[in-house]
């Protein structure tokens, strides 16, 4: 089983930063996910690839790249992540990926499969998880409906495989 942990922020309350190393030992992660959204916080692509560098690279295990918004808005979002990719240089985890709602369920499907075509095929990238790796249900009693929607879950409220489910596990 992969275990992994997040530091989410630069060095925050609920993220401390000088207990990182020990917080990876401690819970045995083997990969470190880094900062939530920083591109909405208006952190440049830049200055965020000088502090992972610092304090990320150094861990021995896997990380990934700060999770960018989903914004389609210049400098934002999947531009801000090539931005940041060129700053730093390297192979990336995806940590979460969904076709956002409003969409139907074949449109989330037929997005899966050319999203993990395209994937499994791009050098840099050494892994990826699909957003929604839950029922809908779920989803929905922590206020994600309205949010996200619960289209893009992999599993359906009896715990079988949604059609997204059964696309994702190839």
């Amino acid at each position: 089983m992969n275990w992994m942990g997040m530091q989410g922020c630069w060095d925050c309350e609920s993220s401390p930063l000088s207990p990182l190393r020990s917080r990876a030992a401690q819970f045995g992660w083997n990969t470190v996910l880094s900062l939530n959204e920083p591109d909405f916080a208006g952190t440049s692509p830049a200055a965020a690839a000088d502090w992972y560098i610092t304090n990320i690279n150094p861990l021995a295990i896997r990380k990934a790249i700060p999770s960018v918004s989903s914004s389609t808005n210049v400098g934002l979002g999947l531009d801000w992540a090539a931005a940041f990719i060129n700053a730093c240089a390297g192979r990336l985890i995806i940590s979460e990926f969904a076709l956002q709602s409003p969409s139907t369920r074949d449109q989330q499907v037929a997005f899966l499969k050319s999203a993990m075509s395209f994937l499994d095929g791009a050098s840099y990238v050494a892994y990826y998880a699909v957003f929604g790796a839950s029922k809908p249900s779920l989803i929905s009693a922590n206020n994600g409906r309205g949010e996200v929607g619960t289209g893009s879950s992999l599993y359906n409220d009896d715990g079988s495989l949604s059609a997204n489910g059964i696309a994702y596990r190839g």
